[in-house]
């Protein structure tokens, strides 16, 4: 309570104090506005956003109140009550906690400390600070759970976190309690109920109890797949066993990827082709190289030259490529003739020749291309019939095309071209942002603010 009194006073006390921001909180936009542009203010999360007052931090409500003095070098968005500042002291960082009554929960003394990004996903009440070499952990209250005793602290994964002190590893608990022994040489986190540990050169899996559901008798095991299947490396050779560790595909090859549509590509000696998810070999290893299946086709290598084929192992389309990408939801893959690029659709077919220095993606029927020519790089459109729509010219960059309208810039500002490379909007703007149900977010000198599709300025 004396802190909070403390904290209070502060604020209050002297006449030169600023305890409150003018401005108004816009709902709509989540954002406060204030007449003075010198101060800095951040998005708001759990009621608090930060603000920067002569580069020094603080947070403020939605009343503009500010919740404590500007002190800090740096802070992070509040999460679950709490949120971590930064000051630095002669330019090495050190982190705290305070929470939304604006006290130093955690003081700022600590070398490092779990960000709020981490915070958010791993779902912790507790909080791993490091001072020096040793790692603890703290709960909001600002009280140590852990004390600073290991050497690290990964993150929380289904309820356990590994930690390691001296070279040995094991499992704490979300109340810090030692749950799995320290005696691992290496250790990831759980997945699927099992955590894949290393003991005495081998690898092998345990339950969140500690006990060995998987023997220890691999060279090299992999993440679990989405299916739960595990890849393997035991005598030099990779298979796949399943989270009870029953051998799924034996240890016969000397690579293995993740299964896609079904199948995966495996090498013997520098060759590829493909199993299917029983182990029976579809296509036989006489690839070069071979990638996962994306949208029923794949690309293969034979020799130095690409194609792409189907599950049956029919070529697409000869090996003439240098180089291939993989199919787009639009249907269309990237391809190269020596250093200059196209496009293919899904029957094989060249649709845009590959003249071009560098192509994106289809998006509402345009892609963009570019050119490097004696006079400079030179942008611009190709349709899906491969036709330069709008031709490459002296663009200084683009953007594709969205609700029929393209914001190209030339030399430092940005304007907006549409399907026929007509300047509809001029080129005036230093900032742009696509167009979003008929609006887009343009920036003009210091000002932000929303642009029609004929560049007359709207409300949001």
């Amino acid at each position: 309570m004396l802190n909070h009194i403390a904290t209070f006073l502060l604020l209050v006390s002297a006449a030169t104090a600023q305890t409150r921001i003018e401005g108004a909180y816009n709902p709509q936009t989540r954002t406060f506005e204030t007449a003075d542009k010198t101060q800095r203010i951040g998005g708001f999360r759990e009621g608090y956003a930060p603000i920067s007052i002569n580069n020094k931090y603080a947070f403020i409500d939605t009343t503009g109140r500010l919740l404590c003095e500007p002190k800090y070098d740096a802070v992070e968005p509040f999460n679950e009550g709490i949120a971590r500042v930064e000051n630095q002291v002669e330019w090495i960082s050190k982190y705290g906690f305070i929470d939304k009554t604006g006290m130093e929960i955690v003081p700022v003394i600590y070398d490092d400390a779990v960000d709020w990004w981490t915070r958010m996903t791993e779902r912790s009440d507790l909080i791993w600070v490091k001072r020096g070499d040793t790692f603890g952990m703290i709960n909001k209250a600002g009280e140590f759970v852990v004390p600073l005793v290991f050497n690290t602290i990964m993150g929380f994964s289904q309820g356990l976190a590994a930690v390691r002190k001296s070279d040995k590893w094991g499992f704490i608990d979300s109340t810090g309690k030692e749950v799995i022994p320290l005696i691992y040489d290496e250790v990831y986190g759980f997945s699927y109920g099992i955590a894949r540990v290393k003991k005495s050169d081998k690898w092998g899996f345990i339950n969140k109890t500690g006990e060995d559901v998987i023997p220890f008798i691999y060279d090299l095991v992999g993440n679990s797949y989405h299916d739960g299947w595990i890849q393997e490396k035991k005598m030099g050779k990779y298979g796949i066993i399943d989270t009870t560790g029953k051998e799924v595909i034996p240890c016969l090859y000397d690579g293995i990827a993740t299964f896609s549509e079904d199948l995966a590509s495996v090498n013997i000696v520098g060759k590829y082709g493909y199993i299917d998810r029983t182990g029976k070999v579809i296509l036989p290893l006489i690839y070069d190289w071979a990638g996962r299946f994306q949208r029923g086709f794949a690309p293969a290598k034979i020799g130095d030259k690409w194609t792409f084929i189907d599950k049956t192992g029919k070529e697409l389309t000869p090996y003439i490529y240098d180089h291939v990408s993989v199919f787009s939801q639009t249907g269309y893959a990237s391809v190269n003739i020596g250093d200059k690029c196209g496009k293919i659709d899904r029957s094989g077919r060249l649709v845009v020749p590959c003249i071009y220095d560098g192509i994106g993606g289809f998006i509402e029927g345009f892609a963009t291309v570019m050119k490097k020519t004696e006079d400079g790089v030179k942008r611009g459109f190709v349709d899906t019939t491969g036709k330069e729509v709008i031709p490459c010219t002296d663009y200084y960059e683009i953007r594709n095309f969205s609700e029929g309208l393209a914001f190209v810039k030339k030399t430092d500002k940005w304007g907006a071209i549409d399907t026929k490379g007509k300047e509809v909007i001029p080129f005036i703007y230093d900032l742009v942002e696509k167009f979003q149900n008929g609006k887009a977010k343009v920036t003009l000198g210091n000002e932000t603010f929303y642009i029609d599709k004929k560049g007359e300025r709207i409300k949001k």
